[in-house]
């Protein structure tokens, strides 16, 4: 390969309410790389809520820009509504009505992403004819 050395840290990480533990190979500080990939890890599903697992964006085969520009606003107004509704979800106890928790060593704590119980909770409400399931339009910005 090469004469020249090389820094490859080995960072393992798992938080106390996941079941997944991250291996990563990194010539960050171990620290560094976590925060890191955090972030990253935020974007991908953020992309994923946008493309497969909640609004199929890339079902739109589109190839005119403006189209996908104006479609992209909405998409991403939308996916904050939907984030905005699944914290109220977590806030105000409605997380447990669409299965959005479950109890890991005597803690709750979520299976789902923000996003996903919002979106949840959006299609209870929007296919609800009874005056239980009803969406607020007071939204309030949770710091979670």
């Amino acid at each position: 390969m090469s004469a020249e050395e090389y820094k490859c840290n080995l960072a393992v990480c798992k938080a106390e309410e996941s079941e997944d533990t991250w291996y990563l190979a990194t010539n960050m500080d171990s620290k560094e790389a976590v925060r890191e990939y955090k972030k990253r890890f935020i974007i991908e599903e953020m992309f994923k809520d946008l493309k497969s697992a909640g609004f199929d964006m890339e079902g739109t085969w589109t190839e005119d820009v403006v189209y996908f520009k104006n479609l992209y606003l909405c998409l991403s107004i939308a996916y904050t509504w939907m984030i905005i509704l699944g914290a109220d979800c977590f806030k105000n106890k409605k997380s447990k009505i669409v299965g959005a928790t479950k109890r890991l060593k005597n803690k709750i704590v979520r299976v789902y992403s923000l996003f996903s119980c919002g979106l949840k909770w959006f299609n209870r409400c929007y296919d609800s004819d009874t005056k239980k399931y009803r969406l607020e339009f007071d939204f309030i910005l949770y710091d979670i």
